[in-house]
């Protein structure tokens, strides 16, 4: 009997020897995590560009030829469809810079159809922090989350001037081609004291695009 009872206590310390090299093991694992770009990283964050890319026009041409009421909530109606493309991207390429990478990729396209310094200024601002965030912990549901809040900001940008002087609509080459008629109405609907009511709704919309993203991601892919 006290045989038994010395075999099984040894059983029991080795058992728990077991337990901790299994952990220790993942903690090494957890800690050797790929921290830089790799070529099939900037493959897929090419591929996630381009359909960001197509998806945003088409959303810009529907908003703009539908109302142009609708054209101060563009960045939400982006922040809420997008939202599939951004966590796809950090889900299959989780390194520190895609995200940044992915921004300069943005302005850099945005730059070609005539926006400048303020579009700089927001989108590298939203794209470091959202990567930062992210980086953090890139499999953490609310990193994730918070990131592409502060990453979708970055739209406000291409309408930022509008709020902030009368002279940007005769100076913006895409809303000249929609005539003075469309320009006055986008004039009534583009106040500077609806900044921070735009604010708000492109966070909450990012917050609805996250969502919807992650469950896309759940059902089809990931």
């Amino acid at each position: 009997m006290i045989c038994t009872i010395n075999i099984t206590k040894e059983e029991m310390m080795m058992f728990g020897k077991k337990n901790n090299s299994s952990i220790s093991v993942n903690e090494v694992t957890a800690s050797t995590k790929r921290r830089y770009l790799e070529v099939r990283d900037l493959v897929f964050l090419g591929i996630c560009f381009i359909l960001y890319a197509v998806i945003m026009i088409v959303l810009i041409h529907l908003a703009v030829l539908s109302t142009p009421w609708a054209y101060p909530l563009l960045p939400a109606l982006i922040a809420t469809v997008e939202g599939f493309v951004y966590l796809l991207l950090i889900r299959r390429a989780p390194v520190p810079g895609v995200v940044f990478i992915f921004t300069l990729l943005l302005i850099a396209l945005l730059m070609i159809s005539g926006h400048g310094a303020l579009l700089v200024i927001v989108g590298l601002v939203c794209g470091a922090l959202a990567d930062v965030i992210v980086s953090q912990n890139p499999g953490r549901w609310l990193n994730q989350l918070v990131s592409y809040v502060v990453f979708s900001l970055w739209a406000l940008s291409t309408n930022l001037p509008f709020y902030l002087s009368v002279d940007a609509f005769s100076k913006d080459v895409g809303l000249q081609r929609m005539g003075s008629e469309f320009i006055r109405n986008v004039q009534q609907a583009v106040s500077f004291w609806h900044l921070s009511w735009v604010i708000i709704i492109t966070a909450l919309a990012a917050v609805i695009g996250a969502y919807w993203g992650h469950f896309i991601l759940k059902k089809v892919w990931l």
